[in-house]
């Protein structure tokens, strides 16, 4: 017998039901499922009750009972299917199955070769270590080749390679023609072909398809996963997820055989079998076999009139959806097939509800029995209260008997024949101690902005070559470049501006805010003499919460949406806003780690500086070249004038 609890499901076996459950542990197994509703049983006046302790109409208690589906009674009932189960690793509609592929990985075709997808990367594939396709965010393949031979120099701007020149772009250093490009790495001494818009590119997947221990791999078209299958699967190898094909497998499923729970959870269901499902059913005391492509369920009980199989699933659950895909029909023992139909499995559960004489209480009055069914849900909500405050009533915003009005919650314990009155305190301790932690915080922000603006520059101490770093050891290099980059930030003015304007936010009276607490200072805080830190002065501050409760939140909490002006804000968004000026400064200045497009200032001087060090190494190569030339010539000469003095000597 079951019912659901919503998304929770209580159940008792047929078993434990025959040991002796009792009502207490009806109402403890209910209670157990961690949800606002709650069953007792009274054994004194014999009484089963369910109530939520959450109230108002939005809260509810709905019970459905499971219907099941029961297999018809035979002398040796065994289900079957009607026709051979067939069902291969394809999908229905024909593809491919690529899970089926052992070690199936990405790759692409291109002039009959295959690239395979490059180690940590997701659009770049390679044929070797010198030539790879990069698929581009619009769909187009660039080719790209390393380690160039035979690029020749034309002059300052321009190269040759197999007969076409490539042009230098002044921005980017790169040598241009059409989609074509040539790039100069100068540490590696190399240049690199990159050619966009290729076309003839055939994406696809690289699989074991013999299922052997070679690393050899076939190659499949992603436009042929549409149409190919890989068929010939023995139905003990069949997956449970192919069976479902089509269906949400995340959540699990689980049916009942003769009260016993099958279940398959969603990591296993990647894997599963027909056999797994088998072998579970056979460890559930139901005999189960797959033959002649069917597969078969047998009473393991001594065959009588009152031996049959029970199967039941939640209905349309995962469960349900396999019992119906395996298309199961009941057998006699005469082999006569009987359809597998629904009936009122959840008879049981109904009766015992309805024994309950469960009804609807309001006021201390019972209402007429509810009569349960399975497959139906029976609900029940509660009803809001109501309640006036200052003359206005009150109905829809009580939650759990809880109102919120002007700041001021009040929970509803009982009703009132007459107007009650109530008295509302400031709670100041609360305010002053949040007060207290934001001086504290403010002082702590101010000591590490200040820290780095008087760190000591030690300018002695210049970043490090490489050359120089090869002659120190590791400790010498660390201590180095401690001092190089200590003071980066001395006197440095955003971080002095930031400072200066911390201060200001405070001294300067809130727009708006009318009366003598105006201000961060009028309200007991102030300046002492450690370089700007800031104290509070609690009994000001009380005087100021007693007297102007909301003058004190709107100094330091007070909004201004329409254009955020620094003397309609409260010292919180202006502090906000002044951290975030100094990041959107430094940002624009350094740049950021995460920045994928680096605009700033030193970005681009670092480009710059990049670029104008590669033009000159490409000058450089070109004037080596031009000296070699001249050498070349001068050894010429000489050989020939040495020839002709020794022809002179000789005459």
């Amino acid at each position: 017998t079951s019912f659901t609890e919503g998304e929770n499901k209580v159940s008792f076996t047929y078993k434990e039901l025959a040991e002796g459950v009792t009502l207490n542990d009806l109402a403890s197994k209910i209670n157990a499922v961690g949800s606002h509703v709650r069953a007792s049983y009274d054994s004194v006046n014999d009484a089963f009750s369910l109530y939520n302790s959450e109230g108002g109409n939005d809260n509810t208690i709905s019970i459905e009972i499971e219907a099941a589906t029961v297999a018809s009674e035979a002398t040796t009932a065994q289900i079957s299917s009607t026709s051979p189960i067939t069902y291969e690793r394809s999908l229905e509609d024909g593809k491919l199955f690529l899970s089926d592929m052992q070690d199936a990985e990405s790759a692409v075709q291109y002039n009959g070769n295959t690239y395979a997808l490059k180690s940590g990367s997701t659009n770049e594939y390679e044929i070797d270590a010198n030539k790879s396709l990069v698929k581009e965010s619009d769909d187009t393949f660039t080719l790209k080749e390393s380690n160039l031979s035979d690029v020749t120099t034309v002059d300052d701007d321009t190269i040759e390679y197999n007969g076409t020149q490539y042009v230098k772009n002044a921005e980017t250093g790169a040598y241009e023609n059409g989609d074509s490009s040539i790039t100069y790495d100068a540490e590696a001494d190399s240049y690199t072909l990159s050619t966009k818009n290729q076309t003839g590119v055939t994406e696809g997947y690289l699989y074991d398809n013999d299922n052997d221990d070679a690393t050899d791999k076939a190659f499949v078209e992603a436009s042929k996963v549409d149409t190919d299958m890989k068929s010939g699967v023995a139905l003990t190898q069949t997956l449970l997820k192919d069976v479902l094909h089509g269906e949400d497998i995340s959540g699990g499923l689980s049916f009942t055989v003769n009260g016993n729970t099958i279940s398959f959870d969603a990591e296993q269901l990647k894997t599963a079998t027909m056999d797994n499902l088998v072998q579970a059913i056979k460890d559930n005391g139901v005999n189960a076999q797959l033959a002649g492509g069917r597969l078969y369920l047998v009473d393991a009980s001594t065959a009588s009139s009152n031996s049959k199989i029970n199967l039941s699933a939640e209905d349309n659950s995962l469960g349900a959806k396999l019992i119906e895909k395996l298309n199961l029909n009941a057998t006699s023992a005469t082999g006569t097939d009987t359809v597998y139909d629904k009936v009122s499995a959840g008879a049981n559960t109904a009766a015992l509800f309805n024994a309950f004489n469960l009804g609807k209480s309001a006021n201390g009055v019972l209402d007429d029995p509810i009569t349960f069914k399975a497959g139906k849900n029976n609900e029940t909500a509660g009803s809001n209260g109501e309640v006036v405050i200052d003359g206005k009533t009150y109905t829809d915003s009580i939650t759990n008997n809880r109102l919120t009005v002007g700041g001021v919650t009040y929970t509803l314990l009982n009703t009132t024949s007459s107007a009650e009155t109530v008295t509302v305190t400031q709670d100041t301790s609360s305010i002053i101690d949040k007060v207290k932690s934001f001086v504290e915080d403010y002082n702590k922000m101010l000591d590490y902005f200040h820290d780095l603006y008087t760190e000591t520059r030690y300018s002695d101490y210049k970043p490090l070559t490489k050359t120089q770093e090869n002659a120190m050891t590791k400790e010498q290099i660390e201590k180095w470049n401690e001092k190089a980059k200590s003071g980066l930030l001395y006197h440095n003015d955003i971080l002095g501006d930031v400072i200066s304007k911390m201060r200001e936010a405070l001294s300067t009276p809130v727009e708006g805010v009318y009366g003598k607490y105006n201000s961060a200072f009028n309200l007991g805080i102030s300046v002492d003499k450690t370089y700007g830190h800031i104290t509070l002065d609690e009994s000001k501050l009380k005087e100021a919460l007693n007297a102007e409760p909301d003058s004190v939140y709107q100094v330091f909490g007070k909004l201004d949406d329409a254009d955020d002006e620094f003397e309609k804000i409260g010292v919180a968004q202006r502090l906000g806003d002044v951290v975030t000026d100094a990041m959107k400064k430094v940002k624009s200045y350094a740049g950021t780690s995460t920045s994928v497009d680096d605009d700033s200032t030193l970005g681009n001087s670092i480009r710059n500086w990049q670029t104008r060090m590669s033009n000159f190494q490409l000058q450089l190569n070109a004037y080596e070249t031009k000296l070699f030339a001249k050498y070349d010539a001068m050894e010429q000469m000489i050989q020939k004038m040495t020839m002709q003095m020794n022809y002179i000597m000789g005459q």
